[in-house]
């Protein structure tokens, strides 16, 4: 459940608050490879490849302060490499998060509010930040929530805010497995920005 990115809000993932004085690592490992569209700035190569191979690695402890409230560091590092460079290895971002329950952990109905703040390490001029509303509601095997957030690029040429709904359902066939299906969307404040709306299925397994 945890995200690919730390600039990516959690949505109704993030239902759950840690015990008091509890910690936890929750991270990610993502391995991509896209086509380049400048061949010549990779210099030159043994092979007519203009493939770049990128992991991405995810890593955030969680602190559970109290029962309610929730600290999370989270960092994000990536390897890049392709044919004609040597690998490179780039870190990339780093955060501070906070998420509140407003219920008891038993409670079946889970209100959360998270606030987040993420710096780039290489556009240091920039300071991104999210605020979020999630519900949860948990049945038996079936898990559904909603979530309304919020965020915002603030650098010295202005502000820029972004409206991010999400909506989801999932059935727990086992007890590793879940499917259901989320819908997510983005709205921009900006005119000349591209909102979009996304709905699809999902699969999950955990072990």
């Amino acid at each position: 459940e945890a995200p690919r990115r730390i600039d990516e809000v959690q949505g109704y993932a993030a239902h759950r608050v840690l015990r008091k004085h509890s910690l936890e690592a929750r991270g990610a490992l993502e391995a991509t490879e896209r086509q380049d569209a400048d061949a010549e700035s990779l210099g030159d190569r043994v092979e007519d490849d203009t493939r770049i191979r990128e992991t991405t690695l995810w890593l955030g402890p969680q602190i559970g302060i109290t029962d309610r409230l929730e600290l999370t560091l989270p960092v994000e590092m990536a390897w890049a490499s392709a044919v004609g460079i040597e690998q490179e290895f780039e870190f990339r971002r780093y955060a501070a998060e906070l998420r509140y329950r407003f219920t008891k952990p038993a409670n079946e109905l889970a209100p959360i509010a998270r606030f987040a703040v993420i710096r780039d390490v290489v556009r240091r001029d920039v300071i991104h930040a999210e605020l979020d509303a999630t519900v949860g509601y948990a049945y038996e095997r079936l898990y559904a929530a909603g979530s309304l957030g919020v965020t915002g690029d603030v650098n010295r040429g202005g502000l820029r805010l972004t409206l991010r709904p999400g909506v989801g359902a999932s059935y727990a066939i086992t007890d590793d497995i879940r499917a259901g299906a989320e819908l997510h969307a983005e709205f921009e404040k900006d005119s000349g920005s591209t909102d979009w709306i996304v709905a699809g299925p999902s699969f999950a397994w955990t072990h």
